[in-house]
């Protein structure tokens, strides 16, 4: 079921060339356990930034990140983090690519090699697990991806733009194997993308980021049941959500562009 996150007031502040800049200010957001929440915002706002310090990639300034109320002080194996670009390792064949994380962890038992099966067939691999990466398409390698993440059975899955260099088909295809799998394991994620009808689709909560400074705008609960399906997409409901998110995203980036004119 995955595990509890919880966001406190976290900002990340860094310089550059002697100069002081705010990254991300004061983020706030609770993760249910088992629940997905979707990060959207413009280039700038702090999605990546936060997904890092949640990953323990960096750490914040000020503010902490809990995970099943233990301070995040570093990585660890209780978040797995899925990125853009493919991150299979050529040299390993699929199957061995989704054992990588329990053989690192010296846990490569039976239980470690079930899963496996499980999600070589889960996610459509089965026919290639002993081939190498290099037979694969795009979106069968990030396929590789999610499954090594449930494989190594966190109980946080991160998701960095995980489909934003697929073709729409792909990226369709993938959006429902993702929420096939949180329906047959939910784990607690966190989905970063630039895609509105992405974050909607997937996501049972949408926080919408804005920028300068990167910051939590607000919390939109999606209002549909976790098996859903794609036609959802055209109904009157879910676009009244998509043009909701939309013009908060237009309002903030208008303040943002009147506040570095009032400071010109």
């Amino acid at each position: 079921m995955g595990t509890d996150l919880s966001i406190q007031a976290v900002s990340v502040d860094y310089t550059l060339k002697g100069r002081n800049f705010t990254a991300l200010s004061q983020a706030s957001i609770d993760v249910p356990a088992g629940t997905t929440v979707s990060l959207v915002g413009p280039s700038g706002c702090g999605k990546t930034t936060l997904l890092n310090v949640i990953g323990g990639f960096i750490r914040a300034t000020s503010g902490h990140v809990l995970v099943g109320g233990i301070p995040v002080s570093g990585p660890g194996a209780e978040r797995a983090m899925v990125f853009q670009a493919d991150a299979v390792f050529p040299w390993l064949t699929v199957r061995q690519n989704l054992l990588y994380g329990p053989r690192i962890r010296k846990a490569l038992d039976s239980a470690a090699l079930a899963r496996c099966d499980k999600y070589l067939e889960l996610m459509g691999l089965a026919a290639f697990a002993d081939e190498y990466p290099k037979v694969l398409s795009g979106g069968m390698r990030k396929r590789v991806d999610v499954a090594r993440a449930y494989v190594n059975d966190s109980a946080i899955v991160l998701l960095d733009e995980p489909f934003g260099a697929l073709d729409d088909f792909t990226k369709s295809y993938l959006q429902d194997e993702l929420i096939h799998l949180s329906l047959v394991e939910p784990k607690t994620t966190v989905f970063v993308t630039h895609d509105i009808e992405e974050a909607i689709y997937v996501g049972d909560v949408v926080v919408v980021m804005a920028t300068r400074p990167g910051r939590v705008a607000e919390h939109i609960e999606v209002p549909f049941p976790r098996d859903r399906v794609a036609s959802i997409k055209d109904s009157d409901e879910f676009q009244q959500v998509r043009q909701r998110i939309q013009r908060l995203l237009r309002q903030e980036l208008t303040s943002a562009m009147h506040r570095e004119d009032g400071a010109a």
